[in-house]
């Protein structure tokens, strides 16, 4: 391989990782939610600014934000009890005021401050917007106050709201919540819709997204999107996580309107999900945006309103984390929110995905499973990576020839290649034959960096000494503002303890030595799941080389012993006569 073409390959990445390290984008902090007293159960609606659909056809109708809520005079506006469901999995509080989720907390997660970590960003708002819209009207129900009844059984509570507008319109929404899984199923029912109606839906979704949960506010900002999937189609609107060490989000406010068969749509963090599944796949429009001003994101549903005047319809309401098994078990594609990589890639990754997932049934311990994971495709590739190894041996022992080649035809550059390609094929060399087995290797080991970068199972799992959250970085205290993190170091080191003893062409030798101080910048802010994989992956590269490096020498002494009797008088062979010389007289 040419060295300046390496050579430009490894600007190109130092010139990446450099600015993502010394130019990262602007933490800005989560808007605090409105003011509000969780205990007294009651909340003053303030004013909401929400990404309108698009109407099939325009028409002229007043904006959300001045739009009127559905009101109920039958209702009582002081019976707002908060209404509390805990399941095995999830603390849940509904609210009549809106008729939706105030709060759906997750027993077994836990958020920055330690407390059980909540999926609605705003209690206040709730987590799932609805309005409905005819041809000459918006009708907000976010500060609805709907008549509710619980229905508590052993295996599911049955939370119902309704609420009638004088106009003759009644929203009537169902949670039904089992007391196994992270879902709900919810059941939507609009009547009182005239027939004259011909161009009405209902609006549905999350306009605020999910909140800021990790200690390194960086990590779901980056993450931040609204989700859906047409056929087979995945569409994500938002910021893109992290790649190599590269910033991802930024951008401003960005918006995407998109029609087909819908599947399901949602808004996610790092490591969460809501999601709205339908009871089946329709022709629906869905409005996905993403704002990195405030790290909100939004995604709004069209459910058309029957022509009958009565509409109804079922969704499944998962909240919960992004964990591959459990999306990849509703069987409809929920399982492309996590982040696998390219599509070429994908395959790779699901497979180690479900390997890592199967595994640590037998062993819970995150880190050791990381250990045995090192090893084992280490041992899987051994064949190839000796290989290579030996391929770069025997370019270092063409190392005097070369520079012999370099100094005849410096002056001629085309009878120097035709002089080195001719080399290369009197001792049988293909001078890629050290790239190929590591080309081979990288879907794996690309695959292997998107599990360990975002699996969930990592979250705060704690490992040995100082490493207590394989899912960040392993900082043991701030030097001026920079963060120190060992392992990144440990390595570096592994990988100059690598280049040292491995046969290096002398071509590629500069680039093999820049590779420790890339790679420290590269991974310095990567959880030290990945850093630990990698750094033990360089360990038992050096076990595999100085055991190669044994073998070599042995095999080396073998045949030397065995070419030695060739250059010798055969023992069969018997020495010549010596002339006696004459006696003197």
């Amino acid at each position: 391989m040419d060295r300046r073409f390496l050579l430009a390959i490894a600007l190109a990445v130092a010139v990446l990782v450099l600015n993502s390290v010394l130019f990262p984008p602007e933490e800005k902090p989560q808007a605090p939610p409105p003011e509000t007293s969780r205990e007294e159960g009651t909340t003053t609606q303030p004013e909401r600014k929400v990404p309108a659909l698009d109407p099939p056809e325009p028409v002229d109708v007043p904006s959300p934000e001045a739009a009127p809520s559905l009101s109920d005079p039958e209702v009582d506006a002081a019976d707002t009890e908060i209404i509390h469901v805990r399941t095995q999995l999830s603390e849940i509080e509904l609210n009549p005021i809106g008729g939706t989720l105030r709060s759906w907390k997750l027993v077994e997660y836990t958020d920055a401050s330690g407390r059980p970590a909540d999926l609605v960003r705003s209690p206040e708002f709730g987590a799932l917007w609805f309005a409905l819209r005819t041809e000459d009207r918006v009708l907000r129900t976010d500060s609805t106050v709907f008549r509710s009844s619980v229905v508590r059984g052993e295996g599911e509570t049955q939370v119902r709201f309704t609420a009638s507008d004088p106009s003759g319109i009644t929203v009537e929404k169902t949670f039904a919540i089992p007391q196994h899984g992270y879902d709900c199923r919810l059941d939507v029912r609009v009547t009182g819709i005239g027939e004259e109606v011909r161009a009405g839906h209902w609006e549905i979704g999350w306009v605020d997204g999910l909140p800021i949960l990790e200690k390194e506010p960086k990590q779901d900002q980056m993450a931040m999107a609204a989700v859906a999937l047409f056929g087979k189609d995945y569409v994500r609107t938002g910021g893109a996580a992290a790649k190599f060490g590269c910033a991802g989000g930024g951008g401003g406010r960005k918006s995407e309107t998109r029609d087909g068969t819908l599947a399901w749509m949602g808004v996610r963090n790092k490591y969460f999900l809501g999601a709205l599944i339908l009871d089946e796949p329709r022709d629906r429009r869905v409005v996905t945006a993403y704002d990195s001003g405030d790290w909100t994101t939004s995604a709004l549903m069209s459910e058309p309103l029957s022509y009958s005047g009565v509409t109804e319809r079922s969704y499944t309401l998962y909240m919960g984390p992004i964990h591959y098994g459990t999306l990849d078990s509703y069987g409809v594609g929920l399982e492309r929110v996590q982040d696998l990589g390219p599509g070429i890639l994908r395959p790779f990754s699901k497979l180690l995905m479900k390997f890592f997932e199967a595994t640590s049934q037998v062993i819970p311990n995150y880190g050791f499973l990381i250990l045995i994971l090192s090893a084992l495709v280490r041992v899987i590739f051994y064949p190839l990576s000796k290989k290579s190894m030996q391929s770069m041996k025997r370019m270092q022992e063409l190392k005097p020839e070369m520079d012999r080649i370099n100094e005849k035809y410096k002056d001629e550059p085309e009878r120097k290649n035709r002089e080195i390609m001719a080399l290369y094929q009197k001792k049988k060399i293909n001078p890629l034959g050290g790239c190929l087995p590591l080309l081979v290797q990288l879907p794996v080991l690309s695959g292997l960096y998107y599990v360990l970068s975002n699996a969930v199972q990592l979250r705060k799992e704690p490992f040995v000494l100082w490493m207590n959250d394989l899912s960040a970085p392993d900082t043991v205290a701030n030097l001026a503002g920079i963060p120190l993190n060992p392992l990144p170091l440990i390595m570096a080191g592994t990988m100059v303890w690598q280049q040292r003893i491995t046969p290096t062409d002398p071509r590629q030798k500069m680039i093999a030595y820049m590779m420790p101080i890339m790679m420290t910048f590269l991974f310095y802010s990567m959880s030290s799941g990945l850093v630990l994989y990698w750094t033990v992956s360089n360990l038992m590269t050096v076990l595999q080389q100085v055991w190669m490096n044994r073998d070599t020498k042995k095999t080396s002494k073998d045949e030397s012993e065995e070419e030695e009797p060739e250059t010798r008088p055969g023992p069969s062979r018997k020495p010549p006569r010596r002339k006696k010389k004459p006696k003197g007289r």
